[in-house]
């Protein structure tokens, strides 16, 4: 079972993918080709920034593999030439958009984000409430051993029991202990 902070950070991670990617797009324009879609370039005159922004979106793109593979969001890749199709990830195959034959378009990987980032969301609010459930339930269990929901006599019975059990106990390991 995930944490609601691991969940929260996967989120995060995605998130911060796709505003880096979205960045890289900005000074990027497409080209028309025969592939799957278009490939993209820098603009004129930005190649250097395309570099830079290319290396953040790589490094955006490690932590949120485990995002996409925390909420199950895959592409569903055909290799050319053949019939059967695999699972990617897009944050591991985001580069191919950049080739003549990209596995994907934007479009897809984005929408792939965005999906990422709504089960994401849905986990980490699913697993903040079994976190509250289980606090609760500690507390219950606790305030049953302490007797604080019964009527105010089987209160005091429980309490006046408890005492006795802990002093018969420190008794017991002073006398094991030979403290007399």
């Amino acid at each position: 079972m995930t944490s609601s902070k691991t969940l929260r950070r996967h989120q995060r991670d995605v998130e911060g993918f796709t505003h880096a990617l979205g960045r890289f797009l900005e000074i990027m324009e497409p080209e028309q080709n025969f592939g799957a879609g278009p490939s993209w370039s820098p603009c004129q005159g930005r190649e250097v920034e395309a570099s830079r922004l290319r290396f953040e979106v790589d490094r955006a793109a490690g932590p949120a593999a485990y995002g996409f593979a925390e909420a199950r969001s895959f592409v569903e890749w055909k290799p050319r030439g053949t019939m059967q199709t695999r699972p990617v990830s897009p944050a591991g195959s985001w580069a191919t958009i950049l080739s003549d034959d990209p596995m994907f378009d934007v479009e897809t990987i984005l929408a792939c984000c965005s999906q990422a980032m709504g089960i994401l969301e849905m986990q980490a609010r699913n697993a903040e409430e079994r976190e509250h459930q289980y606090v609760r339930r500690v507390l219950a269990w606790m305030a049953a051993l302490t007797g604080s929901g019964l009527p105010p006599l089987a209160k005091w019975t429980a309490r006046a029991a408890g005492t006795i059990v802990v002093g018969v106990a420190v008794v017991g390991v002073t006398y094991w202990l030979g403290w007399r």
